[in-house]
């Protein structure tokens, strides 16, 4: 939600109807996994029944408001903005975290392989503004170091947009919790395996 998410107020112009928050998720064919899966989260914890659509450009997602759930991510620190913060209440659970972390890959993440002869795996985070509460929790809880650049994204009317890149490298001192706390609720196939086969390579 926090990635791939849009909050955003809905001005209804009914008289005597109230403006509405809605939320709206919408991926690309290959993210549909993850876009099942957090429709079957929203669906079990606010009791929501929200069908999934396919607009004219092809891709995939899902909206509904939530006003009477603003309260609910309030109170739980769950915040829409831009880079979105991690919810305080994960920063000292690994498995909490794990599942986070998981869910951000999945958003806007990216499992690269570098070097033939001595392989390595990077996992590259991309966002509009730098993720610092992220890296400060990706540094504490895997006990490795991570870094964030900016990078030429594509080309928008002839010039090159920028985006802010959090990236860690896969590693003996990271790789357990990677595979027992992460691995698990990362639903993209593709990302999932490649990280699995890595770690399974190496150690």
């Amino acid at each position: 939600m926090q990635t791939d998410g849009n909050l955003y107020l809905y001005h209804n112009e009914t008289p005597r109807t109230w403006d509405a928050w809605r939320i709206n998720l919408t991926v690309a064919e290959k993210s549909l996994p993850m876009l099942k899966r957090a429709l079957s989260i929203f669906s079990k914890l606010f009791n929501r029944k929200v069908s999934i659509f396919k607009n004219a450009r092809g891709y995939y997602g899902f909206q509904t408001s939530i006003n009477t759930l603003i309260p609910i991510f309030e109170k739980f620190g769950v915040s829409f903005d831009n880079p979105p913060n991690p919810p305080p209440w994960i920063s000292c659970n690994h498995r909490l975290f794990g599942a986070y972390l998981g869910g951000v890959i999945d958003g806007d993440g990216h499992v690269k392989l570098k070097r033939s002869k001595y392989p390595m795996c990077e996992i590259i985070i991309a966002s509009g503004h730098p993720q610092h509460s992220l890296k400060k929790l990706i540094e504490q809880n895997l006990g490795c170091t991570a870094r964030i650049y900016k990078q030429k994204g594509s080309a928008v009317n002839k010039e090159y947009s920028e985006c802010d890149i959090l990236t860690f490298y896969v590693s003996k001192k990271n790789f357990e919790c990677l595979m027992e706390d992460v691995l698990p609720h990362i639903t993209i196939s593709y990302k999932k395996d490649r990280l699995k086969n890595y770690i399974k390579s190496r150690w």
